[in-house]
């Protein structure tokens, strides 16, 4: 696990890409920013513009990248090309950052179901990101319910929310798999036991004993 704090950045890639970054404390988390930024690359618009323009602004902590992978299967689900594009952008501006660095980062991060060059390009010397964590399409969004993200006051409301939500799946699935406490106890806080509860479990334990 990261040690905090640091910046955690979630990325939902598409023809609106959400994205979202989450100042991430020891005891406490914040939503700094949040976008649904449009693939609009022949007005210079595009999410690795933001992303460069925010990595700057958040530049006075450790930063974590996390963004939804797509790649090409044989069979089955065909990602949006666009999302791939949006990839694209990303591991280029980093690549460029890298080679006029002259150097490349020691350890890749990729993972196994990751087929982009993007999770290799965190921790280089130059990056921005000191770790870029690749997620599959679906991994975590069945943990992070909206009920989930409304309790941790997240879940985004009104036009092109959905990416946004996304990219805040993402992250929150992320922190919990690591076990973060903040959002583990918010999001599935654990039922007090009422006072008969309680007096039933000790009657029991006298009986017992």
């Amino acid at each position: 696990m990261m040690r905090e704090p640091f910046y955690l950045t979630a990325v939902d890639p598409g023809g609106i890409t959400g994205i979202i970054t989450m100042r991430i404390e020891k005891d406490d988390f914040t939503v700094e920013r949040q976008l649904a930024d449009p693939y609009d690359p022949l007005n210079g618009r595009t999410p690795a513009r933001t992303l460069q323009k925010w990595s700057r602004d958040f530049s006075g902590l450790p930063q974590v990248l996390v963004y939804e992978d797509f790649h090409l299967r044989p069979q089955g689900f065909l990602p949006d090309p666009i999302a791939l594009n949006v990839i694209g952008g990303l591991e280029t501006w980093l690549a460029g950052v890298l080679q006029g660095s002259r150097r490349i980062p020691c350890v890749a991060n990729r993972s196994k179901a990751s087929l982009s060059r993007l999770a290799d390009l965190g921790g280089g010397t130059g990056c921005p990101y000191v770790k870029i964590v690749p997620r599959e399409p679906v991994q975590g969004k069945n943990m992070a319910t909206d009920m989930v993200l409304d309790r941790l006051g997240l879940l985004a409301y009104g036009p092109l929310v959905k990416d946004i939500n996304d990219a805040f799946r993402h992250a929150v699935s992320w922190l919990t798999e690591r076990k973060y406490r903040p959002v583990c106890d918010q999001a599935w806080p654990k039922r007090k036991k009422t006072s008969v509860e309680t007096s039933e479990e000790t009657s029991l334990k006298e009986v017992s004993g």
